[in-house]
């Protein structure tokens, strides 16, 4: 695939993007290595002294899982609008009724397995409401998508984000005195990453028009992107944890809104890349699995937490432990996603065509 091609394409229903499984899956894995923690060599960053202090903090902020989900807004903004690229208006029903089922019946069976497993992580709290706030994100982005859709066509994709921005920051400075965008409400948090979710739109538009750098392009300067979206995600976790008091509250979700501008700009480097320089076969297909382990993953870490046994035979904290605790969760998360997301799909995906053809089979006028 030329991602350097000048001219628009109709065929971006059938685009694959190599990578873009690849990082969908690390941005998961950063929101369960932020929730369930990660090892670090106390001992040997002691031995460092003051570096070894900026290392230990520049790792501790690394994991961002706030940061992560800006990844995952802006790869699904991407995926949602890149099937539209050079295409008519979608039927709307069929498009929503897919977006519905594949959201919904795997979050419904994630929030049964709470209860089922007798939960004791967050006082017994089911801990899908620990990501709630970005699952009814998504649905609203899926709901607000058809009137974004004909905004873009009507002025541009540009002219959207530009606005959408503009309804952020207008939040964030009315409610300034907040100190988590929990506290916002469900809805007005939506609104105010919305813009994230429309870069990815913007992207998918610039990729389906082949206004992409082209892989040789790119060359060194991935590095540095690279290292951007990594200083992104620490900065942003500095200013939400180590933030000084001068510094306003709003601080969290401007932080968070930073790092979905990195990644979007980042983001089509690695792609580019990508397509020229294939990623690994394991890392791609693991991304599959990735909305089954964000919904699953803390269930999972609370099954491990309390079987101690295991965790004493391995060694609480150590990196044996880590590797096994990781291997466990993903195990599991394979069997959930071969036993409920992936017959969503194809259940949504059925729905979405029958829908279509009742669509097609009325009349004209009817």
């Amino acid at each position: 695939m030329a991602l350097s091609a000048p001219t628009p394409t109709a065929s971006s229903r059938n685009l694959h993007l190599y990578g873009l499984d690849t990082f969908r899956f690390l941005s998961a894995l950063l929101v369960i290595f932020t929730h369930t923690g990660v090892p670090f060599p106390t001992e040997f960053a002691a031995r460092l002294g003051i570096v070894g202090k900026i290392l230990g903090a520049l790792y501790v902020n690394l994991f961002n899982g706030q940061g992560a989900v800006m990844v995952f807004f802006v790869v699904s903004g991407l995926c949602i609008h890149l099937p539209q690229v050079g295409r008519g208006t979608p039927n709307w029903g069929a498009f929503l009724i897919r977006r519905y089922l594949r959201l919904a019946v795997p979050l419904l069976a994630a929030f049964a397995l709470s209860p089922l497993l007798q939960s004791k992580i967050f006082n017994g709290a089911n801990p899908v409401y620990s990501i709630w706030w970005s699952l009814i994100a998504e649905l609203i982005y899926y709901s607000c998508y058809p009137a974004l859709f004909w905004a873009a066509r009507r002025w541009s994709w540009t002219w959207v984000v530009a606005v959408s921005f503009g309804v952020s920051l207008v939040l964030l400075g009315l409610n300034y005195q907040v100190l988590h965008p929990a506290k916002f409400g469900r809805v007005t948090t939506a609104i105010i990453y919305l813009p994230v979710w429309i870069l990815g739109c913007l992207l998918a538009e610039q990729i389906g028009q082949g206004r992409l750098p082209h892989p040789q392009q790119v060359g060194m300067s991935r590095w540095l992107w690279r290292a951007a979206i990594v200083g992104a995600l620490i900065l942003s976790n500095a200013l939400i944890h180590h933030a000084p008091a001068f510094v306003p509250p709003v601080r969290f979700p401007f932080a968070v809104l930073m790092v979905g501008v990195v990644a979007w700009l980042w983001l089509p480097r690695e792609l580019a890349w990508c397509q020229a320089h294939r990623p690994f076969r394991w890392l791609e297909w693991c991304g599959a699995l990735t909305y089954s382990l964000y919904l699953t993953h803390l269930n999972w870490h609370d099954l491990w937490i309390r079987g101690s046994t295991y965790r004493e035979s391995l060694g609480k904290g150590t990196f044996g432990e880590f590797l096994a605790h990781t291997l466990f969760i993903l195990a599991l998360t394979v069997v959930f996603y071969f036993l409920i997301e992936g017959p969503s799909h194809r259940l949504a995906r059925a729905a979405g065509q029958w829908w279509d053809r009742r669509q097609r089979a009325q009349p004209a006028g009817s």
